[in-house]
């Protein structure tokens, strides 16, 4: 029997917008449950501002909020891309829809570009482990976009078998 290629793409890219979801709603859940300690302004931050969380509270507490709001703002985008992406990929994926599979591209494209700029301005002055407010991190990026890509590969082909 040949292998499914729409259905394993599609689980992929559900897997993708299930961790986009997950991701973008419990980072500012634990994010303001232990505010003022830092969760979302970590040391990669610190080390590519040059500016400590400390500081920031000392500063303005205000301050430090702000950027918390500023990161909820970003996850909030991210688990509405994922909650969308999911819908598509449960539907249009696994039917072997063209219009998904170049909005699951787009929409992946469009949330990840900012996300592997910072990482990659990060990675490009040392910082290349942690997940940071800004960056998700080499590792974290590779774990979230992984499946996505795996996944539209897996639906073009399974597309071209169809035919």
């Amino acid at each position: 029997m040949p292998a499914n290629y729409l259905n394993v793409g599609s689980k992929l890219v559900l897997i993708y917008g299930a961790l986009a979801v997950a991701f973008g709603m419990i980072v500012p859940i634990v994010a303001h449950l232990r505010f003022p300690t830092s969760f979302v302004f970590v040391r990669e931050d610190e080390v590519f501002t040059g500016v400590s969380w400390s500081f920031l509270l000392v500063t303005s507490e205000q301050l430090g909020l702000w950027i918390l709001y500023l990161a909820d703002t970003g996850r909030g985008m991210l688990a509405g891309l994922g909650i969308l992406t999911s819908a598509i990929a449960m539907r249009g994926l696994k039917n072997g829809e063209k219009w998904a599979m170049v909005s699951v591209f787009l929409s992946g494209l469009a949330g990840g570009i900012p996300l592997w700029t910072v990482t990659a301005l990060y990675f490009n002055t040392g910082l290349y482990m942690g997940a940071s407010g800004v960056s998700l991190g080499i590792w974290l990026t590779i774990l979230l976009y992984a499946p996505w890509a795996a996944g539209l590969i897996l639906v073009a082909k399974g597309r071209r078998q169809n035919r």
